[in-house]
């Protein structure tokens, strides 16, 4: 695709200079309340609406609508949605983020009814209850060469084209401004490359200072482009997931940052007065997110709606979620909104994509079935949190990409926007681009969709108008466990256990609830005395359900030995730790470490093992067993990681271990790095022959190219 032209006109900082220096725009306002106060002087001055428009060339390559119709067919009447036990407010947002819809359509992807019958997406989802699209605008998503960044290609000429097909089908438009020329989230805030300075050695800055200068001005020019082509923004986000920063700042916390976001709110607020302003966190089973808010209150910077991402599989309890939502209301005066979410409707994949939902994973941890009826409780249930925040301040939900078709061509990114998001500026030479695979660049987000993978809605799709009409509502009942039978293990080296101590009921809307199992407390007693290498069959019970536990007793002599234990904050990142004793670690890079980010599959407790890094890297982990007696042993671990060849690529990796000052005994892995959607997989080095009680050292290596990633947990030394 030809790049279009994107011009961002000079600045108008003359008339300008005086009344947002620096001292001027501190911020100071004369209210303590910044969802609802009355906007300072200062803010008033930080406006760059001076009429300019973003130049563009229109898209000319659009998606025409067909004929078609399609077989394909699905029970829309046997789901059910429990409307929400209280108001709503009359202008609830009932959203879809269909960003990547321009580069779905383009890749060949089109879009049916329930019938079967071809259609613009966006009546399908006006027919279904969405009220309001939201897009994400990058300033340039486009390397020197022209070449696109993928995601959806969402420069202003993208957004206006489908901006205009939303608006025509009855829905309003919410502009998700990145501040970025490619994804902007927790880990990267990369500066759009008009925005930064690159130095010979390919360090970039950016002038934090007066960075809310081209906040300002292409918030501004980008709404007046909508403005000047018949669309009504109602709705705009100043950022994208700005826990730590936005457009290249590297703190959230600070005066530039509450500047950037002054400039954007002001701005947007001149060119639609009515337009509704909002501020996107994530991350809310942390705290981190409060001092962002406390900035922004405390420079008197004023906004209309708190945002957040809110995926159950990663972002905690429903319970939780109330309350972070009840205690924003109450303490900054805003409304709020569950600004993205998703659910998985099925395990299996498709040829260009790399679902990053996996049933066996997140299904247990996110309380509901991977089907369409799953992905309506969990939308019904969200509702139902924002019907319970006091005064109607529960304001909307958007459903994240819901129309991403697994095709080839639409993927998540580009080789070139990998580059660029993984270093902040533009590949230069075709070995830069050499590490990142096809597979990679897939989406990931197909199995989440509303729509099946030949583009047929389904019945999730209608979600939002079941929950309106309220005529799907059901008792909720349940009609057994997700998992009746389970195994374990029982370590009589440090009287530790996996023995479950609750289990999943599952009900008739394909929610799990989870409850507490009843063991026979006479076996439980009985373990620290039972024989190693025994199997005890426990007996138990959970929410009237009979359970059974197949527990093998055993000794490990590897201590903690899922990383448990591991508790020092690694440069204060709530979710990141350094590696301690009784491990130990050697690695050239800061991005080996243990994490609790709920990336693993396979793996006991909340943390793990973890490695990552921009650049080429080596790393051993080990641990010494103290006084291991004489016998066969068993070394294990389970690890996650991707095909060898993937991403930078191992030029080794594997297990070893050395008895006592003996040889150490390396054992090559390559051959176990079987990709994301196997899941953790169990490497192993058996038939270990101790003599005579000894130490042992085991552990892990790698050699790593840049990009290279993996995830390790449950190591075992146990007789064999």
């Amino acid at each position: 695709m030809k790049k279009k032209l994107l011009v961002l006109p000079l600045l108008a900082t003359i008339f300008l200079a005086a009344s947002c220096s620096e001292n001027s725009s501190s911020g100071a306002s004369s209210t303590g309340n910044s969802g609802g106060g009355t906007s300072s002087s200062s803010e008033q001055q930080m406006n760059w609406n001076d009429g300019t428009a973003l130049e563009y060339t229109p898209v000319s390559d659009g998606y025409t609508l067909g004929t078609a119709k399609v077989t394909n067919s699905y029970d829309f009447d046997n789901v059910y949605a429990n409307s929400p036990s209280k108001t709503l407010a009359d202008d609830f947002i009932y959203g879809v983020d269909v960003s990547s819809l321009y580069e779905v359509e383009k890749a060949g992807g089109r879009f049916y009814d329930k019938d079967g019958n071809e259609d613009d997406i966006f009546n399908i989802l006006k027919e279904g209850g969405s009220n309001y699209v939201r897009l994400r605008l990058w300033v340039d998503p486009f390397d020197s060469h022209g070449n696109s960044y993928g995601g959806g290609i969402n420069d202003i000429a993208t957004d206006i084209y489908l901006a205009q097909r939303a608006q025509k089908a009855g829905l309003k438009i919410l502009i998700d401004f990145h501040y970025s020329d490619s994804w902007a989230d927790p880990a990267k805030q990369w500066a759009p490359k008009d925005w930064m300075t690159l130095s010979s050695a390919n360090k970039i800055t950016v002038d934090e200072r007066n960075q809310y200068q081209n906040v300002g001005a292409f918030t501004g020019q980008a709404l007046n482009a909508f403005k000047n082509a018949g669309i009504t923004v109602s709705a705009v986000q100043i950022g994208n997931e700005t826990n730590n920063g936005m457009a290249g700042l590297s703190n959230a916390q600070s005066k530039f940052f509450a500047d950037c976001v002054r400039a954007g709110v002001t701005t947007a607020e001149s060119v639609f007065p009515e337009v509704e302003t909002i501020i996107h966190l994530t991350n809310i089973t942390s705290t981190g997110y409060l001092k962002v808010l406390n900035n922004l209150q405390e420079r008197g910077v004023s906004w209309d709606i708190t945002g957040l991402s809110y995926y159950p599989f990663w972002h905690g309890s429903r319970e939780n979620l109330l309350s972070v939502m009840n205690g924003i209301v109450e303490t900054y005066g805003t409304k709020v909104m569950v600004a993205e979410t998703s659910w998985g409707y099925t395990g299996e994949g498709a040829e260009y994509c790399n679902n990053q939902f996996s049933p066996e994973t997140h299904c247990q941890e996110g309380g509901y079935a991977a089907s369409n009826q799953g992905q309506i409780s969990e939308l019904a249930d969200i509702v139902e949190v924002l019907s319970q925040v006091p005064d109607q301040k529960g304001v909307g939900i958007c459903y994240w990409e819901p129309a991403w078709l697994p095709l080839k061509g639409a993927g998540w990114i580009s080789k070139y926007g990998a580059f660029y998001n993984d270093n902040g500026y533009d590949w230069q030479a075709a070995s830069d681009l050499a590490g990142y695979s096809d597979s990679y660049c897939y989406s990931s987000w197909a199995n989440q969709a509303w729509f099946d993978y030949d583009g047929v809605a389904m019945p999730s799709l209608y979600a939002y108008k079941y929950i309106q009409d309220g005529d799907k509502t059901v008792e909720v009942k349940y009609s057994g466990l997700l998992e009746s039978k389970f195994s374990a293990k029982y370590n009589l080296g440090d009287a530790s256990s996996s023995i479950p101590e609750t289990g999943l009921l599952v009900s008739n809307i394909d929610t799990y609830v989870e409850e507490d199992i009843a063991w026979d407390s006479e076996q439980l007693a009985s373990l620290p005395s039972t024989p190693t290498g025994t199997t005890v069959t426990l007996k138990g019970t959970c929410g009237g359900f009979d359970v059974t536990c197949d527990v093998l007793v055993y000794t490990n002599y590897v201590e903690d030995y899922s990383f448990e234990s591991q508790n020092t904050l690694q440069s204060g990142n709530s979710n990141e730790y350094a590696v301690e004793s009784p491990w130990e670690l050697e690695a050239s890079v800061s991005g080996v470490r243990v994490e609790s980010k709920s990336e693993m599959q396979g793996g006991t407790g909340k943390k793990y093992f973890h490695w990552w890094s921009s650049t080429a890297f080596t790393f051993t982990l080990s641990q010494t067993l103290k006084d291991v007696p004489a016998g066969t042993y068993d070394l294990s671990t389970v690890v996650l990681t991707h095909l060898p060849t993937e991403y930078g690529g191992y030029n080794s990796i594997g297990l070893f271990y050395q008895i006592g000052d003996g040889e150490k005994v390396e054992v090559s892995m390559l051959d176990k790095c079987l990709g994301y959607a196997s899941g953790g997989t169990e490497w192993s080095i058996g038939n270990i022959v101790i003599s005579s009680t000894s130490d042992v050292t085991i552990g892990m290596y790698g050699d790593a190219g840049a990009t290279t990633w993996g995830h390790n947990d449950d190591w075992s030394f146990a007789l064999a």
